[in-house]
């Protein structure tokens, strides 16, 4: 695999390929037993044959052959008078439309086969009706897809034809074992069939017969990725169609013409056969046709990231295909679609349009096509490493390829499957399945494919650490990579590069990142340019020079903070983008492993500032990822970066001595954590991700139910956390009691309020009073330092905007493709805001008023101080934009019923609010899988970045009762009592945490308030 953003775009390429090609090469043959007999079109009387002829053109040569068939059956049979009168009318009419053709066509196929005809002897008259049967035969078991059959019978009609000399038949039956050959998908043995059969109808001079075979070798270059040749080919098919005039014909050579120039890289040119290709397709009048261009160019302005006008092309086509209840061309509409869906970032979408596209497929009988759509479909789980959705389909269609001995098709599964192993950490079955994935690639010569398994192999052991086992992969993709673009080159030396640094032969991983640096430099690609760069850090670190280590990963730094997406762009997946921060990570852990060696060099500051500025990339990502959804030409918003502060304007930030900011920057070398308070600031190194995420694994787990907040495993997990976090601030918090928590990675899912400050005793799952961090201080969370300083417009404190009681449609499709949870106790939730907001202006929206459309139509969303959204919500670490708030379905008056209505992360962040407070009552983040906490952080980040001052969420879903008693407890302190917004919270959580049936942090501890604190403006 070429990198994930090639995963998809080359199957859907090549889907076009594979029917076009059965339909280019293959010849007209005799069908079993028709009725009626396809001739008996063209008997007509003798002043509408010519008519007759013409219009029929596409069908006449088949018509006629099966004619002469008939015609030599009905010989064979003359001792018979009423049979000796038919074989008499049929050589009539033989004759007559021989002359017709030559007329009307300007060809002489009816002539020729006369000619043969009548030289026969009896014996040769019953060998050509042994061929005809034996064609026969084989045309059926090819769409029976009895392809050993097919072939044989093939064969046998081939031996028959040269025996009789029948040239033209000779030449379509060789036609036929390329497409046979090529359906196998043996490649190679295609394209020299086809070349044999290109000789052959040359020989014949026969126009038509060679513009086909050139299309075919054409597709079947293209295949084999020798691009150059496969256009040299489609030209020469061009200039033959259009001294035809037939235009349906000439429609698919532009189409073909047009991939071709996307594969060579030459897109303006693509534009231009794609323009031709639809004019000629709308000229002939075959909308089939009209669709498939309209697709392919669809698929090509989607790579372009003109998403808009993609949708636009592929919506036209689904409409064609709509009307022609054409099974497998809305099939090709769906994997289109899916295919911009997915360069969009909209990686569920594109799942379930696959999903559909295989529906569709299902009874069409084409296996190798449900082979394809399949591993597309596992391909996009994996883009978002969702290795549950992905092993189905890659098992699948690799049993698929099997059963069809297409070993291209057999390899690519193979390869998916050891990257999907790697996603689950086993490396044994990693290189097990290469190694197959490479045998197969290298048997038939393909060096994409040798290169792809082995990038993916060494890339995996590679991330896992597993240098020496990666070592030979990453050579061998190396090796084979070599006719690859530069970019691709520069990744295949960056991990060559990083295997070699991390096996000790340093001078050659040098050698590496340079090269690589280099390559990516001359390719324009600064996203590839930091990799080698922070490369060259670690080498210099490992030949003991720490400062020059960090030169060079401050110019990583600053590489990845200079990286600007253009809404065209390809959206990169939540993965690929947490790996950009690696540069950040690294200076901050350099930096403080070189503080006390250098006390005075101000590393503390410089350590911290990095630390801001990656959080300032990963604002900036949340946008440019909303802005690639949407598609270049669309109106999106990208605010200018907010200053990054210096440690000393952070303290600056703090309102009191009291106050405290606690920092962390979780990263592989180490977890950083810095202690800010007005009277000064400390930095730590602490445990690195890896034991970060194990402990805040078990501890989140453990705190999803109330029974298991109070099991054992969890009180450890709490303690070690605690120790781990907080302990070592303990000096620099004495007189603090409020913290701010500025989390990062697995720590953003974390209540820090629920941690232990004190040892419980083993045989007691209750703490002790006072052990608990809520019961000592008041916490509160911000994303970064920088929005402590965040400057938004005021609101109107009396009015309030209360959502709840959602109501959703039967066929919603929720997070995993189920309708959302229901949530009892909403409805009352509002009521209970509405009595304690008076005499504030309280708006309610419930039930199936609660839309998206009409939440967001009401005038009171822009002005509110307080929005309450008592709603089920979804915080997707891997699709981004997937997460949000479910809500009624905005159905139409007398339609159907619809699904759930969803607000989306980008509908949030084009929102202008001036809320004092957001609150999320009713939110949960799941409990899938534990990553780096993106999914709660961009949708708080979204609503903060519309202009909420704060944001109150929860981190799982508590049950109805405590969730409404925590949520009345917020309010009641802060509506009623004029607490500070944080100070409010935290006395409802106590409140619970007093009661012997809500002590559990189950009931108390979900809800988190995260950015400005103090009262309500």
């Amino acid at each position: 695999m070429r990198g994930w953003t090639l995963a998809i775009a080359a199957p859907v390429l090549a889907l076009a390929l594979h029917a076009l090609a059965a339909g280019a090469a293959q010849a007209p043959a005799v069908a079993p037993a028709p009725a009626p007999a396809p001739w008996v079109r063209f008997d007509v009387p003798d002043n509408l044959m010519r008519v007759a002829v013409f219009d029929g053109a596409a069908e006449y040569e088949t018509a006629f052959n099966l004619l002469l068939v008939a015609e030599l059956r009905a010989i064979s049979g003359s001792k018979n008078a009423l049979v000796t009168e038919e074989a008499a009318r049929m050589l009539t009419l033989a004759r007559k439309l021989a002359k017709a053709e030559t007329d009307t066509l300007g060809t002489h196929i009816g002539d020729e086969a006369l000619v043969n005809f009548f030289r026969w002897v009896p014996s040769e008259r019953d060998l050509r009706v042994d061929a005809a049967v034996a064609e026969s035969a084989a045309v059926f078991a090819q769409s029976q897809r009895q392809l050993d059959r097919a072939e044989s019978q093939f064969r046998a009609a081939l031996a028959l034809y040269r025996r009789l000399g029948e040239h033209r038949r000779e030449a379509w039956v060789v036609g036929s074992l390329g497409v046979v050959s090529y359906t196998r998908g043996q490649l190679g043995r295609a394209d020299s069939i086809y070349r044999e059969a290109l000789l052959l109808r040359r020989r014949l001079g026969d126009p038509k017969l060679i513009g086909n075979t050139l299309n075919a070798l054409g597709i079947t270059s293209q295949q084999l990725r020798r691009y150059p040749a496969a256009y040299d080919y489609f030209q020469e098919a061009r200039a033959v169609r259009e001294g035809l005039g037939d235009r349906v014909a000439l429609s698919n050579t532009l189409n073909l013409l047009g991939l071709t120039a996307v594969q060579l890289g030459e897109p303006d040119s693509a534009r231009i056969w794609y323009d031709q290709a639809l004019a000629a397709a709308v000229a002939g009048g075959d909308s089939a046709r009209v669709a498939e261009v309209l697709l392919n160019h669809g698929l090509l302005r989607g790579a372009l990231g003109e998403h808009a006008a993609a949708q636009t092309m592929i919506a036209r086509a689904r409409a064609i295909a709509w009307a022609n209840a054409d099974a497998r061309l809305e099939a090709q509409v769906e994997r289109s679609a899916a295919d911009v869906l997915r360069r969009q970032g909209r990686f569920n979408e594109a799942e379930r349009g696959l999903a559909r596209a295989i529906e569709l497929a299902g009874p069409l009988n084409d296996p190798v096509q449900l082979a394809q759509d399949l591993l597309m479909l596992g391909h996009v789980a994996l883009i978002v490493r969702d290795a549950a959705h992905a092993r189905a389909p890659l098992e699948r269609s690799l049993a698929l390829a099997d059963s069809l001995r297409v070993a291209p098709l057999r390899s690519e599964a193979l390869t998916a499957l050891a990257l999907l192993a790697g996603i689950e950490g086993d490396a044994r079955s990693v290189e097990r399945l290469g190694r197959r994935a490479l045998a197969l690639a290298a048997a038939v010569g393909d060096s994409e494919l040798v290169h792809d398994a082995a990038a993916t192999v060494g890339g995996q052991l590679a991330e896992r650490g597993e240098y020496r086992a990666a070592e030979p992969w990453a050579g061998r993709a190396l090796a084979a990579g070599g006719g690859l673009s530069e970019a691709e080159r520069s990744r295949d030396l960056e991990l060559a590069a990083r295997v070699a640094a991390r096996t000790g032969r340093l001078d050659d991983a040098e050698r590496g990142f340079r090269a690589a640096l280099d390559l990516a430099q001359r390719a324009g690609q600064p996203d590839l340019a930091w990799r080698p760069t922070l490369g060259l850090g670690d080498l210099a670190g490992r030949r003991g020079d720490p400062l020059k280590a960090l030169e060079f990963d401050r110019r990583a730094g600053s590489m990845v903070e200079a990286l600007r997406a253009d809404p065209g762009a390809e959206a990169w997946p939540a993965g690929e983008l947490t790996r950009r921060l690696a540069p950040f990570e690294e200076i901050v852990h350099l930096l403080g492993k070189l503080e006390p060696r250098y006390p005075d060099s101000g590393f503390v500051a410089e350590s911290f500032q990095w630390a801001e500025r990656a959080r300032a990339r990963a604002r900036l990502d949340l946008f440019e990822g909303a802005a690639i959804r949407a598609g270049a030409g669309a109106a999106t918003r990208i605010p200018p970066p907010a200053p990054v502060p210096s440690l000393k304007e952070a303290r600056a930030l703090l309102e009191s001595d009291r106050e405290a900011l606690l920092e962390y920057s979780v990263g592989d070398s180490s977890t950083s954590l810095w202690v800010i308070t007005r009277r000064g600031a400390r930095h730590q190194l602490l445990p690195p991700r890896e034991t970060i995420r194990a402990r805040a694994e078990v501890f989140r787990r453990g705190l999803a139910d109330a029974s298991g907040a109070e099991r054992r495993s969890t009180i450890t997990a709490s303690r070690a956390l605690y120790r781990a976090l907080i302990e070592p601030a303990a000096a620099d918090l004495a007189g603090v009691s409020r913290l701010i928590v500025s989390a990062d990675d697995a720590l953003a899912l974390i209540p820090f309020e629920a941690l232990l400050a004190s040892d419980v005793a083993a045989d007691n799952a209750v703490p002790a009073p006072g052990s608990y961090v809520i019961e000592r201080f008041t916490v509160s969370y911000v994303p970064s330092a920088a929005e402590l300083a965040a400057v938004r417009p005021a609101s109107k404190a009396n009015l309030v905007l209360a959502l709840g009681d959602v109501r959703f449609g039967a066929d919603a499709p929720g997070a995993e493709g189920l309708a959302p949870a229901a949530l009892p106790g909403t409805a009352a939730e509002v009521a209970s805001l509405q009595a304690l907001a008076a005499p504030r202006r309280c708006v309610a929206i419930t039930g199936e008023e609660a839309t998206r459309a009409k939440l967001l139509a009401r005038p009171e969303l822009a002005e509110a101080g307080i929005i309450h959204l008592a709603a089920p919500a979804l915080a997707d670490d891997g699709e981004p934009g997937r997460s949000g708030l479910w809500l009624s379905p905005d159905a139409a008056p007398g339609g159907p019923p619809a699904a759930a209505g969803f607000l989306s992360l980008d509908d949030i962040l084009k929102l202008s609010l001036r809320a004092d407070l957001v609150t999320l009552s009713a939110s949960e983040t799941g409990l899938s899988k534990l990553e780096g906490g993106e999914g709660v952080r961009d949708l708080t980040r979204a609503f903060l970045a519309a202009g909420a001052r704060s944001v109150v969420l929860s981190l799982w879903r508590p049950e109805a009762r405590s969730r409404a008693s925590l949520v009345e407890g917020f309010y009641r302190g802060l509506l009623q009592r004029g607490l500070a917004r944080e100070e409010a919270l935290a006395e409802a959580k106590r409140a619970l945490l007093s009661a012997a049936e809500t002590r559990s942090p189950y009931y108390w501890a979900p809800l988190v308030i995260v950015g400005e604190g103090g009262k309500l403006k």
